[in-house]
């Protein structure tokens, strides 16, 4: 907020309680979920606050040039409430307008990843 605050010409001062990421923002890293968000407002906001981190501030001379990156998520699976859990999911991520896809759903996951422990049943990796 204070970035763009001042890119619209305000003066700007930005107080810590403690120093620079010493509390909440330390201990974020700065993740914008959208997997964990349901169907409706905030899954749509998450959308699009992922799609201008992603587009806006990490383009060249922007705030986040250097430091943004886009990563997958990996959600397992080792029995039938969990299965189903990742049913939910791959099925909700469906129905939101978001930046991010179900990048993988495997029934065998140790094809994917050999060194997975045998009690894995499924693995569904989310991308953006």
């Amino acid at each position: 907020m204070a970035w763009h605050a001042r890119q619209r010409g305000l003066r700007v001062a930005v107080f810590d309680a403690v120093g620079p990421a010493a509390a909440a923002s330390g201990a974020s890293d700065g993740a914008v979920s959208v997997a964990s968000k349901r169907p409706g407002p905030l899954a749509r906001l998450a959308g699009l606050s992922l799609r201008y981190c992603r587009e806006t501030l990490s383009r060249p001379h922007q705030p986040l040039a250097e430091v943004f990156g886009v990563r997958p998520s990996f959600y397992f699976a080792t029995d039938d409430a969990e299965c189903e859990a990742l049913d939910g999911l791959v099925a909700k991520l469906g129905q939101v307008d978001a930046a991010v896809h179900v990048g993988g759903d495997h029934v065998q996951p140790h094809r994917v990843l050999p060194m997975l422990s045998p009690a894995v049943r499924r693995l569904v990796t989310i991308e953006g």
